[in-house]
């Protein structure tokens, strides 16, 4: 997310209040994992990665699309109106 907020480059906007802002759309869940919905309109993917700690458990990361750049982008624009 914070490549996101990068590519974004809109000021008060860096990786914590982004993920703030998604939650609070409800695009996020308390995880920061995207909503079914968003994923199957290609604006994110969530990606499991293995994880060696001891144990090998599953970690979801989630990644956004060029498309979902642009919806984050008209969202917040749209709350500035």
């Amino acid at each position: 997310m914070q490549e996101v907020a990068k590519k974004l480059n809109i000021k008060a906007y860096g990786r914590t209040n982004l993920f703030k802002f998604l939650k609070e759309k409800n695009i996020l869940d308390e995880f920061n994992r995207p909503q079914r919905e968003y994923v199957e309109k290609g604006y994110f993917k969530l990606v499991v990665n293995p994880v060696h700690a001891g144990k090998v458990f599953h970690s979801p990361s989630c990644r956004v699309s060029k498309d979902g750049i642009e919806f984050i982008r008209s969202l917040i624009e749209n709350e500035k109106e």
